[in-house]
């Protein structure tokens, strides 16, 4: 296994390093390495590139400085065009387990091959999938990692734009605490800064290959043509520490079961591209990554049980997008979701940004959605005529919680972002409420490529919705929260992924009538969950407010008990009362 920067080597020299690791000594000690330095013949095109003759040119030993932490190193470098393969073994290094997000150690060393390269290394090894069946966790040196991630779209229609963009959309995910970015495979693939601010940030990224909900040609032109794009995607992004998974495509497997091509009952497992274009290319430029062929990835051991998706145990849940509570989410089998989301209405002032001040109301008479708004939902296709299924998600969805859908544009909005925001609060602490029989949630999505009106928890001119300040709000890395009733009782439940023991006090009250419902402590192990206790159900509707402490800071969260509908002024009462979300975007 080589890992490849093609081109010059310069003086100083920014590539990445991926490090596989090793185990020993304090990070600050002087270590020696032993660097073996071969030639590397050059022959027909760089997918030929291994294996080739190599003649060893000698050893060079040298000092190290062990800032961090390192691990065993292999690179390929081109030198004056001559081609070096360079081995640099470090012995007995310390390797740390992550903490929430994994250790961002940026460690620079110098090695002396007769000219001086300053190579920096993002140390961050050791991450896969495990092999058992039926499972789907991400462990990071031999820790379990529990994600809380979102989904990444193009930032921008006109991808010229995109990268004045990465700074503040990766702030977004820092500050929700995401330690996961899926690059869905509908998207375009972001260029180096966004991966070295990855790098740097901690947050590891899911990579789709560039592919989406169909199923691609298998003629031996279009294989050829994407083996190219495979590699060259490969050779470009596989040095940065961040990247932690590859994926074949998005929803390439499960587009066989419900797009047109269903009465064919074509197994996935079959697929050129997926199956064997991809892992080629992977098992010869980048051996050191998980790689899942789809996703969800139907297996052929998911194939023989006829497909079924409670074979899935990573799956994208969508289904009729109702009450968010119903079964389909409630009872999903899957053990990671790599998909899910909620419709929530912009701000006004967004609306206001996107709109004609004659469009900015949404209805016409017999509350049909006039065109702008149709147009802003998003139209697909001009044989489908207006497709306002969108937008007809925010009413159905308001109507469930709240009984009705308030007139009022701006009493609208409201309505429509609580109604995200508690569904997306919901399947955060649902998962992590379960960790680790439930391994991750990676939601839908942190922020809108273009004005319009989705899912995003973000608009497209970066006004947050409700929804971003509940979800980052359960994304801390201690958090407490009360699940929906187990066996006739609440579960009040404490979550940790750090990587020490947290403890504090906790107290639960219910909002509206200031009635103490639990008083105590809590003490939850190193990436670990813990029932505090069990509340007794409430009668009626209501809303509890959880006060908590965790390693000397203060936080809070809350709990909207009862059945719906829910009166909506009943509700933004309450959630006033809590002042957990006074700062939010108008």
């Amino acid at each position: 296994m080589y890992i490849a920067r093609m081109g010059q080597l310069m003086r100083t020299d920014t590539s990445l390093l991926y490090c596989l690791r090793d185990e020993g000594i304090d990070p600050g000690e002087l270590c020696i390495a032993q660097l073996d330095i071969y030639t590397a013949q050059n022959v027909d095109g760089i997918r030929n590139r291994f294996p080739v003759e190599r003649r060893i040119l000698g050893n060079v030993k040298t000092q190290v400085l062990i800032q961090r932490l390192n691990c065993l190193l292999r690179t390929a470098l081109c030198v004056s065009g001559v081609d070096l393969i360079i081995r640099v073994f470090i012995v007995d290094i310390q390797i740390t387990v992550p903490e929430y997000r994994y250790k961002a150690d940026l460690t620079r060393l110098q090695i002396d091959i007769g000219n001086h390269v300053d190579i920096r290394v993002r140390t961050f090894s050791d991450i896969h999938l495990p092999d058992e069946r039926g499972k789907f966790c991400f462990v990071v040196n031999g820790e379990k990692i529990f994600v809380r991630g979102t989904n990444w779209v193009p930032l921008d229609a006109l991808h010229s734009r995109d990268a004045a963009q990465y700074e503040s959309a990766i702030k977004l995910v820092t500050d929700a605490n995401c330690n996961m970015i899926r690059c869905w495979g509908g998207n375009v693939y972001e260029d180096t800064r966004f991966f070295d601010l990855c790098d740097e940030n901690g947050i590891m990224v899911w990579q789709d290959f560039a592919m989406g909900c169909a199923f691609y040609p298998q003629r031996d032109d279009f294989l050829d043509q994407f083996r190219e794009e495979v590699t060259s995607v490969v050779l470009k992004l596989r040095n940065h520490a961040s990247l932690a998974l590859w994926a074949g495509n998005n929803e390439d497997d499960a587009n066989l079961f419900w797009s047109r091509l269903q009465p064919f009952h074509l197994d996935p497992n079959r697929d050129q591209v997926s199956r064997h274009v991809i892992p080629e290319v992977l098992y010869e430029f980048d051996g050191t990554r998980p790689y899942l062929p789809s996703s969800p990835y139907y297996s052929e051991a998911v194939w023989e049980k006829g497909s079924l998706e409670q074979y899935l145990p990573e799956n994208h849940l969508w289904g009729p997008r109702g009450y968010y509570k119903d079964k389909f989410y409630t009872t999903a089998p899957c053990t990671f979701v790599s998909e899910i989301g909620y419709h929530g209405c912009p701000n006004r002032s967004s609306l206001e940004k996107m709109m004609t001040a004659e469009g900015l109301y949404p209805w016409t008479e017999g509350r049909q959605w006039n065109d702008e708004w149709i147009t802003k939902s998003t139209r697909r296709f001009v044989a489908w005529g207006p497709t306002m299924d969108r937008n007809n998600l925010m009413l159905n969805q308001v109507n469930i919680l709240f009984g009705s859908v308030p007139d009022d544009l701006d009493e609208f909005i409201f309505a429509s972002q609580s109604v995200q925001a508690e569904a997306m609060k919901y399947f955060v602490e649902m998962w992590r409420g379960r960790k680790f029989e439930r391994t991750g949630i990676i939601w839908w999505n942190v922020r809108d490529g273009w004005p319009i009106i989705s899912d995003a928890v973000v608009d497209y001119y970066g006004s947050k919705k409700l929804a971003y300040y509940f979800l980052s709000n359960v994304q801390k890395n201690v958090c407490v929260f009360v699940n929906d009733p187990v066996d006739g009782a609440y579960p009040l439940v404490a979550v940790n992924d750090t990587r020490h023991p947290a403890e504090g006090t906790v107290t639960v009250t219910d909002v509206a009538t200031g009635r103490e419902v639990f008083k105590g402590s809590y003490r939850v192990g190193a990436n670990g969950r813990e029932t505090i206790a069990r509340l007794p159900v409430l009668e009626g509707q209501g809303m509890l407010q959880i006060r908590y402490e965790a390693d000397g800071e203060r936080f809070g969260n809350h709990y909207l008990y009862g059945e719906p509908p829910y009166d909506l002024k009943e509700y933004r009462n309450w959630l006033d009362k809590t002042k957990l979300y006074a700062n939010k975007d108008k």
